[in-house]
């Protein structure tokens, strides 16, 4: 049986049922574009956007604003309940995977510090 947790935030989500009492949620996560600010967006949009921002301040690159559109994409695919890649990828995805809802914070911290292991500052083109 699939159940989707559907938030209207950055990381979008969908749930398996698995033997009573253990969930997967899948969470995937799009790539923000510059359009309008995040007021108005639930306090989950809100966190996921803040703990980006923090790990981009790090780099001097500007922060990441909120995008409807991007958020629907998300939903979207993550509506599929697949644990992979969108195909032919309009925006930038990140996929997580673990037992609990987890905090902003945790998931982007264990994106971010596997990223930066592989990123290579000589070449930041280059794929990591």
């Amino acid at each position: 049986i699939f159940f989707r947790y559907i938030s209207c935030a950055f990381a979008s989500a969908c749930v398996m049922m698995l033997p009573p009492g253990t969930a997967l949620w899948f969470y995937m996560a799009a790539v923000l574009v510059l359009c309008p600010s995040v007021w108005g967006q639930s306090f989950e949009a809100k966190e996921y956007l803040l703990a980006h921002n923090r790990r981009r301040c790090r780099h001097n690159v500007p922060d990441l604003m909120w995008s409807d559109a991007v958020a629907a994409s998300a939903q979207r695919w993550a509506d599929q309940c697949l644990f992979a890649h969108s195909p032919g990828r309009q925006y930038g995805e990140n996929v997580w995977g673990g037992r609990s809802m987890p905090k902003a914070e945790d998931v982007l911290g264990a994106w971010y510090d596997n990223e930066m292991g592989r990123f290579d500052p000589e070449d930041p083109d280059a794929p990591a």
